[in-house]
């Protein structure tokens, strides 16, 4: 399987699991794997790294690991932790013209 683009894991079509229950394999797996509980983001992104993928990205819609590995490219990128990001991030809506 190819990775997943940005577009997938920001639309939740990457391909991954979430743990948050056991309905399937992949499910099981990532509830097994404990990410949800590491002490830290790259612990957890280390873990995620690891399990097996529900679909080819893009295939399918599925509630996933995605919201956390966005928050992980967030610090990567702002060299911040996501928490100090927000707080410094002008989230207001832009004003239409």
């Amino acid at each position: 399987m190819r990775p997943a683009s940005m577009r997938e894991i920001i639309t939740h079509t990457g391909g991954f699991g979430y743990g948050l229950g056991t309905s399937d394999d992949v499910e099981k797996a990532y509830n097994a794997s404990g990410y949800l509980a590491a002490p830290s983001a790259d612990d957890a992104i280390a873990r995620i790294a690891e399990l097996p993928l529900a679909s080819q990205p893009g295939l399918h819609w599925r509630y996933s690991a995605s919201v956390d590995i966005q928050g992980y490219i967030i610090e990567r990128l702002s060299g911040r932790k996501l928490g100090d990001f927000h707080a410094g991030a002008d989230l207001r809506a832009a004003p239409h013209e």
